[in-house]
């Protein structure tokens, strides 16, 4: 019985531990929504549609993730804390729902992108793409217009 008792202890330190990092919080927005570089319609035309193709869907995810908390933040990686919201367990929990739900939709866009894109012309391949940058700077911008 009294070897038991260390092991037990230890145990529930260890198991503990890893609820712990469970409760670690989960951004708001995508830290990796965003993009590095805009491209000009001479840029574009000189891009296979592999390429454009890669572009094009990398700009749906960040709108995706940037477009329903654009009223609260507009920086990619903010979290509950970052925009006044408090990190009760309720509201982690929501947006742990909102993380599995956001990744379940993306595994669907880009399974149904890959099915389809391959149908579209290149020219509106570049029509979306601009079409898209153009919405991402405008909501990059927030209050700063």
């Amino acid at each position: 019985m009294k070897k038991l008792l260390p092991f037990g202890l230890g145990l529930v330190l260890f198991l503990g531990s890893f609820t712990q990092s469970g409760n670690e919080s989960i951004p708001l927005v995508d830290k990796n929504a965003y993009v590095e570089r805009f491209y000009t319609p001479n840029e574009l035309n000189k891009l296979g549609k592999g390429e454009l193709t890669a572009l094009y869907k990398q700009r749906l995810k960040v709108i995706l993730a940037i477009l329903p908390y654009v009223g609260l933040t507009q920086q990619p990686g903010a979290m509950l804390s970052d925009v006044g919201i408090p990190e009760s367990s309720n509201n982690l929990n929501q947006l742990k729902d909102l993380d599995r739900n956001r990744e379940k939709f993306r595994e669907t866009v880009d399974a149904s992108l890959d099915t389809f894109i391959p149908y579209s012309d290149t020219k509106d391949l570049k029509w979306a793409i601009l079409f898209y940058e153009d919405i991402i700077k405008k909501a990059s911008l927030g209050n700063d217009f």
